[in-house]
């Protein structure tokens, strides 16, 4: 009963962490390229820290699908990344929206600069995902090596793809 319990805490904690770092990486690029997008657009950049901690804890959330479903079936991968995907879209659009006022009075020198950074958004949104489940089975082969290697004898394999 303990193994299993330990089995389960360690991967509650793989998916967490993958979560967390997905969030905190693509949230930080995120920022980076709101921030480029209002240069870009001749406004001030304006960001608090109150705000971008709200969006590295979202990012940080709704990595979760992504990082949970990282060991599953093909579709089940696939599934999750387009729930993380398609929820950090969907909260993307709407600021877009807001933005899409000051982009259309935007100068014509700087519409494919505009273009370009959007496009770098999108980018990022689809790597989100991957970057997710990538890091949930890394740290899932760590965290099974570590405990293989504290015990001195062979942990049982985690089902489910690459380890």
């Amino acid at each position: 009963m303990g193994v299993q319990v330990e089995s389960t805490a360690r991967r509650i904690g793989t998916v967490l962490g993958a979560a967390l770092i997905a969030g905190v990486v693509a949230g930080i690029a995120s920022r980076i390229l709101m921030g480029t997008l209002a240069v870009a657009m001749g406004d001030v950049i304006n960001f608090s820290v109150p705000g971008t901690l709200a969006i590295l804890v979202l990012y940080a959330v709704v990595a979760i699908p992504a990082a949970a479903t990282a060991r599953a079936s093909a579709a089940a991968r696939r599934a999750g990344r387009w729930v993380s995907t398609g929820l950090l879209a969907i909260a993307s659009a709407r600021n877009g929206i807001t933005d899409a006022k000051t982009i259309v009075f935007a100068s014509d020198d700087r519409l494919w600069l505009i273009a370009v950074i959007i496009a770098g958004m999108a980018a990022t949104l689809v790597a989100y995902g991957m970057l997710a489940q990538y890091l949930a089975r890394r740290l899932a082969r760590a965290s099974r090596e570590a405990a293989q290697g504290a015990s001195g004898a062979s942990v049982p394999q985690l089902t489910g793809r690459n380890g």
